[in-house]
């Protein structure tokens, strides 16, 4: 048993490293309740916190070592992160900003720096630090790949596809990168390609869920109905809470000749009452026009113009009196 408080840290952080956290968390705790003010004990006392989920124990922690040693990058680097996990961009970005400042060339601060921007909406300022990033750390596969999926949603599937295909130089066996590297394929419309990138994905990592879910897609749109089935239904298993794998499962059904109306009927009964179980409070507040004034009607889709409901709607749409009915469009993908 480590008697001296370098010991006893040494043997803390050795259990931390190992994911004892437990372990970890008592050791930590009698380093401080020999030195209170022992900032890495703090620190790390409050990462504990972090992967455990307790954020405000985790700031409350790493806020004091900060207290204690107020230009340690690090600390502010683990606060960002706390912040982030708590949803406080704006804090977060300043964290980052101020670990920034004590160490210009710390490529992960700028790393998550560029993950708060994204989450600000700042896409461009957020590139930049993604590709700083990189500069300065240039087998930083994360950084090339959160590039790639924030260009993807840019629009800038080219460039997109050569930053999840440098992550991937980087690190084969990147399951993420895979995965984004495929979206960006299935957007360009190379769905053998993106569908290899799925595959990918899933032999690196068998319970990605998401890739299991993207795979399949692209085999219902092929008509290889019974593989795609067994993608949906292992995306369900891997992940019961993803509503859109759900619906993907459902959807396929119907194109089984043995599943009868009441057995579809059934399952989308069951589905109804998942996405039922989600909601919070039942919106029943209904706002009546003012007297003379028109009906309004919201419209949000993110594929009315590619998905057949579109002409049904523009036919409605045209045909519609605006007197008495004013549509508004809620669009759920810029571009």
């Amino acid at each position: 048993m480590p008697d001296s408080v370098p010991e006893i840290l040494a043997a803390a952080i050795d259990h931390h490293n190992a994911n004892w956290l437990t372990e970890a968390e008592s050791l930590y705790g009698q380093v401080l309740a020999v030195r209170p003010r022992h900032a890495d004990a703090l620190h790390l006392l409050g990462m504990v916190a972090l992967q455990t989920g307790q954020t405000d124990a985790a700031e409350a922690a790493i806020g004091q070592a900060i207290a204690v040693n107020p230009v340690t990058p690090q600390y502010r680097f683990s606060l960002g992160n706390v912040l982030v996990r708590q949803g406080r961009l704006d804090e977060a970005l300043e964290s980052f900003d101020r670990a920034i400042a004590l160490k210009p060339d710390f490529a992960e601060a700028h790393g998550n720096r560029g993950s708060a921007l994204v989450g600000l909406g700042r896409q461009e300022d957020a590139a930049a630090a993604f590709r700083r990033a990189a500069a300065l750390r240039p087998d930083y596969a994360d950084a090339h790949k959160n590039l790639g999926i924030l260009l993807r949603d840019m629009g800038r599937l080219e460039e997109a596809g050569a930053a999840c295909r440098q992550a991937i130089a980087l690190q084969p066996d990147f399951a993420e990168a895979h995965l984004s590297l495929g979206n960006v394929l299935r957007d360009l419309g190379h769905l053998t390609l993106a569908a290899d990138c799925f595959r990918q994905a899933i032999a690196v990592r068998p319970d990605y869920a998401d890739a299991h879910n993207n795979l399949a897609a692209i085999l219902k749109d092929r008509g290889d109905i019974p593989r795609a089935l067994a993608h949906f239904t292992q995306a369900v298993a891997l992940n019961p809470d993803d509503l859109l794998a759900h619906s993907n499962l459902l959807f396929c059904q119907n194109y089984l000749p043995d599943r009868s109306p009441a057995a579809l009927r059934a399952m989308a009964s069951r589905f109804g009452a998942l996405v039922a179980g989600r909601v919070g409070r039942v919106f029943q507040d209904w706002a009546q026009p003012a007297a003379g004034a028109p009906l309004r009607g919201g419209l949000g889709s993110r594929a009315l113009r590619a998905h057949p409901v579109g002409f049904f709607l523009e036919a409605f749409l045209r045909a519609a009196d605006p007197a008495r009915i004013a549509f508004v469009a809620f669009p759920s993908r810029a571009g």
